[in-house]
């Protein structure tokens, strides 16, 4: 059967801005596909002239610019902008409005196939000549039930998805914050203490009895300055003119290749001439890149340690590069640089109006905990076969996607 056969179509039309009010007077006006959120409708307009009414049981669909996003009018009297269309049933006693709904929402592909123009649009004609088996008014009502429930079982299984990746990664947090205040493993009483390690390190360090830190450190830890441990180094400033073709140049880290605390080469990454040859700014093996300046603050801090050494690749500008003073210390730095307490320290101290930037002095003067040097080990190894398991987790949870 044709589908104009057993349905009237209504097609919507814009409003002038003059008639619209976000004042809630008069019907509601159903503006665009943004307006639809996980099977439900948000207003933001009103109007007190509506011209094109869609009443409740209609079954909503975009047609034009953001096509296919379709919806049950579960509200009554709305007016709909011309990017909607109102598909109602002519005898609701031979087809329910939610078997429309199942019936548009698995038409939706092909409608979007058949979508023209330079903004894509479905037309009245698309629609119209839509070919529906129907069944029986019972039938129908069981197969709404019965799509209803499966809906609802994968829409909880997504949630408890979403849950479990959020568990992981709180856990994963949890798991460096332990292991940065000493409870994470048990310390053993034969360990050197931290301080011989730090005078090795820096024969100039001298530890400080007035540094300001929340909370007791565990026997043989000591408090320490960033600066005693790391060298702050800055990033590379070029002009459009040092830009060189991709791969001949000497790469450029920027903010996005730095990621869920790892060093990633993009594709998009600018190189610039080997005349501007920088060491000191170079990626090396336990190398700590920083996002020292952007408008988000979110990304401000973002920080991942170099497990390898990057040859030809030095850090742009807006990044920075904390260089350990020793090897030995680079794996637990980085652990520091993952934590919610160096993101906490971030968040209060790197503030502008605009852009959010990172003062050297913000890097060298956090104050962090060291343990000694064999706790480090087995605080790795720790980490290392929780995070492990966490990762599992979230692979089995991504594959079951």
């Amino acid at each position: 059967m044709s589908f104009s056969d057993v349905i009237s179509l209504l097609s919507g039309r814009d409003l002038d801005v003059s008639q619209c009010n976000s004042e809630q007077k008069g019907t509601p006006y159903l503006v665009g596909a943004s307006c639809i959120d996980n099977d439900h409708i948000c207003f933001y307009r009103w109007t007190e002239t509506p011209e094109v009414i869609s009443l409740k049981d209609d079954i909503l669909l975009s047609c034009k610019g953001t096509v296919g996003e379709v919806v049950l009018n579960t509200v009554g009297k709305i007016h709909i902008a011309r990017q909607f269309m109102a598909i109602r049933s002519k005898w609701p006693e031979l087809l329910i409005p939610d078997y429309i709904e199942i019936f548009i929402k698995s038409s939706v592909q092909y409608l979007k196939i058949t979508a023209k123009g330079i903004i894509p649009g479905i037309s009245r004609i698309d629609i119209m000549t839509l070919g529906i088996a129907i069944p029986p008014i019972a039938e129908q009502k069981r197969i709404a039930r019965r799509v209803d429930a499966i809906f609802k079982m994968i829409s909880e299984f997504e949630n408890r998805q979403s849950s479990l990746k959020d568990s992981v990664e709180k856990s994963k947090a949890r798991i460096l914050d332990l292991a940065i205040h000493g409870k994470l493993v048990p310390q053993d009483a034969s360990d050197e203490p931290a301080i011989e390690m730090l005078k090795r390190i820096n024969p100039d360090f001298k530890p400080s009895h007035n540094l300001h830190y929340e909370g007791p450190i565990p026997v043989g830890w000591q408090l320490t300055k960033m600066g005693d441990l790391v060298d702050i180094i800055s990033g590379t400033s070029y002009q459009k003119t040092d830009i060189v073709i991709t791969g001949n140049g000497i790469r450029i880290l920027r903010g996005g290749n730095i990621q869920n605390g790892g060093i990633f080469l993009c594709d998009d990454d600018v190189f610039i001439n080997a005349s501007l040859t920088n060491d000191s700014n170079t990626i090396h093996k336990g190398d700590i890149a920083i996002v020292a300046s952007t408008g988000s603050s979110e990304l401000i801090g973002k920080a991942a340690i170099a497990t390898r050494d990057y040859p030809r690749t030095q850090i742009g500008a807006f990044l920075r590069i904390a260089r350990p003073k020793s090897i030995l210390i680079s794996e637990y730095l980085g652990v520091i640089f993952q934590s919610d307490y160096y993101k906490s320290h971030i968040k209060k101290t790197a503030k502008g109006t605009n852009i959010n930037n990172i003062k050297t002095s913000y890097l060298t003067d956090f104050i962090i905990p060291i343990p000694p040097r064999e706790e480090q080990g087995r605080i790795m190894c720790k980490i290392r076969y929780l995070l492990a398991i966490l990762n599992q987790i979230t692979d089995s949870v991504n594959s079951s996607e």
